[in-house]
C-alpha cells in the first residue's frame, strides 16, 4: 500500500478506520514513522510495561516521562559526552536560531574549567579548584570579579532592597 506518494508504506489501521493509523516506509534515503498524532512508545521489555521513550503527537519527546512538556523533556540524569573529540563540550541555548547571540555552558576537557556565556561571550567560568571568575577566565582567588568598574553589592530582598554592603574598586 502507499500513502501520499510513491514510495511503499506498511500501514496498521485501528479497526479497519482509514482515518486512525500507524505506519512505516522510507523516502528520499530515510526511514518514515507515521502516526495520525498518536504518540510513538518505545519500550524496553515484551511486555509493554517498561517504557523507555515517548515521541508525542505533538512532537514533544519524553525519556522518563509519558507526559513531556517541552520539545525534549528528561525525567532522570542526563549525560552528554563527544567522545574521543577534541573539541569542548558545549550545550547551545539560542532563543531564534537566527544569530549568534547564544547562550552556552562549555566544559573545557583539557583544563576542566565550566564556561557560561551570555551573547556569545564568556560570563562566568569555574575552574577545576572551584575558583570563580566573573570577567576573568583565569581567578588567582575564590571569587575575582574583572571589570574596569568593580562593583560588589550585597542587598537584602525584604525591607526595600537595603544594602548590607557595597565594595567598589579604586
Amino acid at each position: 500500500s502507499s500513502l501520499g506518494g510513491a514510495y511503499p508504506k506498511l500501514l496498521i489501521y485501528d479497526g479497519g478506520d482509514s482515518a486512525n493509523f500507524s505506519g512505516i516506509g522510507h523516502s528520499s534515503s530515510q526511514m518514515d514513522f507515521m502516526t495520525n498524532g498518536w504518540d510513538f512508545v518505545f519500550y524496553a521489555d515484551t511486555d509493554g510495561t517498561d517504557e523507555r521513550m515517548r515521541i508525542k503527537g505533538n512532537g514533544n519527546v519524553g525519556i522518563g516521562t509519558t507526559n513531556p512538556d517541552e520539545r525534549l523533556h528528561v525525567s532522570a540524569s542526563l549525560k552528554v559526552d563527544r567522545g574521543n573529540v577534541t573539541a569542548n563540550t558545549r550545550i547551545y541555548l539560542d532563543h531564534d536560531n537566527l544569530t549568534d547571540d547564544y547562550y552556552y555552558w562549555e566544559l573545557n576537557r583539557v583544563s576542566g574549567v565550566m564556561h557560561f556565556a551570555t551573547n556569545n561571550v564568556g560570563a562566568l567560568y569555574i575552574d577545576n579548584n572551584q575558583k570563580v571568575g566573573i570577567g576573568t577566565s583565569g581567578p588567582n582567588d575564590l571569587l575575582e570579579l574583572r571589570t574596569n568598574t568593580p562593583v560588589l553589592r550585597l542587598s537584602s530582598t525584604s525591607g526595600g532592597g537595603a544594602e548590607y554592603a557595597q565594595i567598589k574598586g579604586v
